[in-house]
């Protein structure tokens, strides 16, 4: 990924991408902010009062994921391989996101196991190493209703 290369993307001049991103790590930084942004927007429209909101919400979310979305966090972990602290606004939302999830489950290491699951499954799809559609499909569809189970 090169600021070139995101400027003609995005149809902008490389100069104003640069007078927004003067950098390509704040390109990155910016990048997953708007993501995490949307992700709290989207996670908000779908809560819904009761057990398991945050987690019952996550694994919806899942389901009608957009692949360009994936592209960018794609971009963001190759970048913070080497440089971790690209993450840092990613660490602090998932220490929220956790605390929600533990706070309304009755069984709150189930509703972390059913997460991690749900987040393992997209990475998985995300790197492309699961060929058979089928799997995460049945998988999502499983956590969605063992929601109501934790």
């Amino acid at each position: 990924m090169t600021l070139d290369a995101v400027a003609a993307e995005a149809e902008v001049s490389k100069g104003g991408l640069l007078y927004h991103f003067p950098t390509k790590r704040d390109l990155l930084k910016g990048m997953l902010k708007q993501y995490l942004r949307v992700m709290e927007q989207d996670l908000a429209r779908l809560d819904r009062p009761g057990k398991n909101s945050t987690l019952r919400g996550f694994a919806e979310l899942e389901r009608n994921r957009n692949p360009d979305d994936e592209l960018m966090l794609l971009s963001v972990l190759a970048s913070a391989v080497e440089d971790h602290l690209l993450l840092d606004e990613g660490r602090l939302h998932l220490r929220r996101w956790l605390s929600m999830i533990e706070a309304e489950a009755t069984d709150a290491d189930g509703a972390l196991l059913l997460f991690a699951a749900l987040e393992g499954m997209r990475l998985m799809e995300m790197f492309g190493l699961i060929e058979d559609e089928e799997i995460p499909r049945r998988i999502k569809d499983r956590i969605l209703i063992d929601c109501d189970k934790v």
